[in-house]
């Protein structure tokens, strides 16, 4: 990991690694405490605003490296899982409705960014293959933000499971980073395996909620 800071203003890398790891801990915290407990409460803050920090340092690393396109937009995704994410909570309902409108251009833009870079890229397999899970994870969240946009009074369970899912892929993201930094290994075939592993998790949760009877939602 720490022969990444000779590719990076060694400052700037040093603090995306510590904010980052801030963001797992929280994270962590977070999902092993009680649902809406004071400490599930906090560390859930703590997690979205240091994602959002960790999120803008890779933004700055693009900055210096154009070449890191691919973390850019999963510094984009992480940012967007968590904030859609947040919206999900009813007291947020009228900024939700306010900015749904958001949502679906963010993940257009995206998905047209990966489109150019997947037939750039044929020759080499294993980046076609993280592109393709890329978009089919942008996709279904568009698919999902449509029809939770067309929702006009959500239920409390189907907030809650929007929430749950959300910031899960939103952790996966931070969790796949970590490992990926850790070991020395690319960062975005790690977190494309992580993303596809959760989104799995996530559409099985669903379908097994939904033969007991359980609240569902999109993810």
């Amino acid at each position: 990991m720490l022969d990444q800071i000779t590719q990076f203003e060694p400052y700037s890398y040093l603090g995306h690694v510590i904010i980052g790891f801030l963001a797992l801990i929280a994270g962590t915290i977070a999902l092993k405490s009680v649902k809406g407990s004071v400490t599930h409460v906090r560390m859930g803050r703590v997690f979205a605003l240091s994602t959002l920090v960790a999120c803008l340092t890779a933004y700055y690393f693009f900055y210096q490296q154009p070449l890191t396109l691919l973390s850019a937009i999963d510094a984009t995704l992480a940012i967007y899982l968590v904030f859609s994410a947040i919206l999900a909570f009813e007291k947020y309902e009228r900024l939700r409705k306010a900015l749904a409108f958001i949502y679906l251009p963010v993940v257009a833009c995206l998905i047209f960014l990966l489109a150019p870079l997947i037939v750039q890229n044929l020759s080499i397999p294993m980046r076609v293959v993280v592109l393709m899970i890329h978009l089919a994870l942008l996709a279904t969240l568009a698919i999902g933000d449509i029809q939770f946009g067309r929702v006009l009074s959500p239920s409390r369970s189907q907030r809650l499971a929007r929430h749950r899912y959300r910031m899960l892929l939103a952790y996966s993201v931070i969790v796949a980073a970590a490992i990926g930094n850790i070991l020395n290994l690319p960062v975005p075939v790690v977190t494309a395996l992580f993303l596809l592993g959760m989104a799995v998790f996530c559409i099985v949760s669903q379908r097994k909620k939904k033969k007991t009877g359980a609240f569902q939602t999109n993810i």
